[in-house]
């Protein structure tokens, strides 16, 4: 696929994740915030937050190929 139809499907793929899913991994990946901080803005445990990123690499590593899941989390910071 092209890089724009990678992007598309990838911006797909998040927008998908479930919302608090979706939510914590926009402000780890797209906002660089630590887990600390997700965790104080939403209310919600470090441990909670730790969760949700393993949930969304899981659910995004099932519905996208290896090399545009690479640059999701190259792009946007890697745990």
């Amino acid at each position: 696929p092209t890089r724009r139809s990678s992007d598309l499907t990838a911006k797909k793929a998040v927008d998908e994740l479930p919302t608090e899913c979706r939510q914590v991994f926009e402000l780890s990946r797209y906002e660089g915030k630590k887990y600390s901080e997700i965790a104080q803005e939403l209310g919600i445990s470090v441990n909670t937050v730790k969760y949700h990123i393993k949930n969304a690499i899981k659910i995004l590593s099932s519905r996208l190929s290896v090399d545009v899941l690479g640059a999701v989390l190259f792009v946007f910071g890697a745990c």
